[in-house]
């Protein structure tokens, strides 16, 4: 919802958020003329749910395309299915994540890589906390960018926490 987000704050006032938005729908294609006459955003959906390694295999993909050379900020969000049962240990998505990152990083260092906590559930989850803990860690000492979505879910407007059998948890209020 991310992307919704941004088109809202655009419709709201134009002149203070108005940003450029394109979804772009092709396994793999790379449109070099909207990102080199653009100030946007470019919104590719990779992977499946449940297939955190597959995001992260599509992602690299993706970037290596052709996308690299044509952007000034690249990054790649999960979902929160991605840590349910079954779809792998935590801490080997997080180090899957992190090499891709950081080859990245290494073959596109004029692209800035944000990297992102997964988002969250109101019911709490250890498995999203582990992944979540690795993430933020890694990017606090290394002088990486972090986006940290899980932070925001887990916190109201007054800037309490929520947390659920002690996992942070996401505010109710935001749920809709």
């Amino acid at each position: 919802n991310i992307i919704d987000g941004l088109a809202a704050y655009g419709d709201s006032d134009w002149d203070r958020y108005g940003l450029e938005l394109i979804e772009i729908e092709c396994d793999g294609c790379v449109d070099a003329g909207w990102f080199e006459g653009s100030d946007g955003v470019g919104h590719f959906g990779v992977g499946e749910n449940w297939e955190p390694f597959r995001k992260i295999d599509d992602f690299f993909g993706l970037v290596d395309s052709g996308v690299g050379g044509l952007v000034d900020v690249a990054m790649m969000k999960f979902c929160f299915v991605d840590f349910d049962d079954g779809t792998g240990d935590p801490t080997e998505i997080f180090e899957a994540y992190r090499d891709a990152m950081r080859d990245l990083e290494t073959s596109y260092p004029d692209v800035v890589f944000v990297y992102w906590t997964a988002p969250i559930m109101t019911d709490g989850s250890a498995r999203r906390d582990e992944f979540n803990a690795l993430v933020r860690d890694y990017c606090r000492s290394t002088g990486r960018i972090l986006f940290d979505i899980a932070a925001i879910e887990s916190h109201d407007s007054d800037g309490n926490p929520l947390t659920q059998g002690g996992y942070e948890a996401m505010v109710p209020d935001y749920t809709d």
